[in-house]
Protein backbone atom coordinates (compact mmCIF):
# COMPACT_ATOMS: atom_id res chain seq x y z
CA UNK A 1 0.00 0.00 0.00
CA UNK A 2 1.23 3.25 -0.96
CA UNK A 3 0.51 6.76 1.47
CA UNK A 4 0.52 9.75 -0.35
CA UNK A 5 -0.96 13.26 1.62
CA UNK A 6 -2.94 11.51 3.44
CA UNK A 7 -4.25 9.32 0.61
CA UNK A 8 -3.99 5.50 0.01
CA UNK A 9 -3.10 3.65 -3.09
CA UNK A 10 -2.73 -0.07 -3.46
CA UNK A 11 -1.81 -2.19 -6.22
CA UNK A 12 -4.62 -3.77 -8.49
CA UNK A 13 -3.18 -6.98 -9.26
CA UNK A 14 -5.52 -7.95 -11.58
CA UNK A 15 -5.50 -4.99 -13.83
CA UNK A 16 -2.22 -5.63 -14.14
CA UNK A 17 -2.53 -9.51 -15.30
CA UNK A 18 -5.40 -8.03 -17.64
CA UNK A 19 -3.02 -4.77 -18.86
CA UNK A 20 -0.14 -7.40 -19.45
CA UNK A 21 -2.30 -10.52 -21.00
CA UNK A 22 -2.07 -10.71 -24.88
CA UNK A 23 -5.68 -11.46 -26.17
CA UNK A 24 -5.10 -13.60 -29.68
CA UNK A 25 -8.80 -13.75 -30.17
CA UNK A 26 -9.65 -17.81 -29.96
CA UNK A 27 -8.21 -19.10 -26.46
CA UNK A 28 -8.49 -23.09 -27.73
CA UNK A 29 -5.51 -25.18 -29.07
CA UNK A 30 -6.56 -28.27 -31.26
CA UNK A 31 -3.95 -30.66 -31.68
CA UNK A 32 -4.42 -33.64 -34.97
CA UNK A 33 -2.55 -36.88 -34.67
CA UNK A 34 -2.77 -39.48 -37.04
CA UNK A 35 -1.55 -42.80 -37.31
CA UNK A 36 -1.21 -45.40 -40.21
CA UNK A 37 -0.24 -49.17 -40.28
CA UNK A 38 0.83 -50.04 -43.28
CA UNK A 39 1.45 -53.95 -44.64
CA UNK A 40 4.84 -54.55 -45.80
CA UNK A 41 4.06 -53.35 -49.84
CA UNK A 42 3.01 -50.15 -48.14
CA UNK A 43 -0.66 -50.49 -48.23
CA UNK A 44 -2.63 -49.02 -45.72
CA UNK A 45 -3.97 -51.12 -43.52
CA UNK A 46 -5.45 -48.95 -40.73
CA UNK A 47 -5.24 -45.61 -39.98
CA UNK A 48 -6.17 -43.49 -36.60
CA UNK A 49 -7.27 -40.01 -36.47
CA UNK A 50 -6.92 -38.17 -32.80
CA UNK A 51 -8.06 -34.93 -31.85
CA UNK A 52 -7.11 -32.86 -28.64
CA UNK A 53 -8.70 -29.68 -27.46
CA UNK A 54 -6.65 -27.80 -24.66
CA UNK A 55 -6.75 -24.50 -23.71
CA UNK A 56 -3.77 -22.49 -24.77
CA UNK A 57 -1.36 -21.22 -22.27
CA UNK A 58 -1.47 -17.54 -21.38
CA UNK A 59 0.92 -14.64 -22.93
CA UNK A 60 2.23 -11.71 -21.82
CA UNK A 61 3.27 -9.03 -23.37
CA UNK A 62 7.17 -8.63 -22.92
CA UNK A 63 7.99 -4.97 -23.38
CA UNK A 64 4.45 -3.92 -21.21
CA UNK A 65 5.97 -5.97 -18.54
CA UNK A 66 9.16 -4.50 -18.29
CA UNK A 67 7.55 -1.40 -17.99
CA UNK A 68 4.99 -2.23 -15.65
CA UNK A 69 8.17 -3.98 -13.39
CA UNK A 70 10.00 -0.58 -13.92
CA UNK A 71 7.48 1.66 -12.81
CA UNK A 72 6.82 -0.25 -10.13
CA UNK A 73 10.39 -0.59 -9.07
CA UNK A 74 10.74 3.23 -9.21
CA UNK A 75 7.91 3.34 -6.82
CA UNK A 76 9.13 1.03 -4.21
CA UNK A 77 12.28 3.34 -3.91
CA UNK A 78 10.40 6.10 -2.62
CA UNK A 79 10.63 6.20 0.98
CA UNK A 80 10.45 8.85 3.56
CA UNK A 81 11.30 7.93 7.44
CA UNK A 82 8.76 5.97 8.24
CA UNK A 83 8.08 3.84 4.90
CA UNK A 84 5.26 6.06 3.41
CA UNK A 85 5.36 8.79 0.50
CA UNK A 86 3.26 11.34 3.01
CA UNK A 87 6.41 13.80 3.34
CA UNK A 88 6.82 13.16 -0.16
CA UNK A 89 5.94 15.70 -2.92
CA UNK A 90 5.52 14.51 -6.45
CA UNK A 91 6.19 18.51 -7.37
CA UNK A 92 10.01 17.91 -5.71
CA UNK A 93 10.21 14.06 -6.98
CA UNK A 94 12.41 12.97 -9.79
CA UNK A 95 10.81 13.05 -13.27
CA UNK A 96 11.00 9.06 -13.47
CA UNK A 97 9.14 8.98 -9.93
CA UNK A 98 6.34 11.39 -11.58
CA UNK A 99 6.33 9.18 -14.16
CA UNK A 100 5.66 5.87 -12.56
CA UNK A 101 3.10 7.29 -10.15
CA UNK A 102 0.94 9.19 -12.89
CA UNK A 103 1.45 7.03 -15.40
CA UNK A 104 0.12 3.63 -13.22
CA UNK A 105 -2.81 5.65 -11.62
CA UNK A 106 -3.48 6.61 -15.31
CA UNK A 107 -3.81 2.78 -16.08
CA UNK A 108 -5.82 2.25 -12.83
CA UNK A 109 -2.92 -0.06 -11.90
CA UNK A 110 -2.40 1.76 -8.71
CA UNK A 111 -5.92 2.66 -7.19
CA UNK A 112 -7.11 5.30 -4.51
CA UNK A 113 -8.54 3.63 -1.58
CA UNK A 114 -11.87 5.32 -0.52
CA UNK A 115 -12.07 5.41 3.35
Amino acid sequence: MIKYQNEFYFIDVQAIDEFLTLDNGDNKHQETTTTQTLDDKGNLINQTISVTDSDKPKEVHGVKYELIFSLLNDLRMIESGDGDMESISLQKSALSIKLAFNTLLYYKLIRKIKL
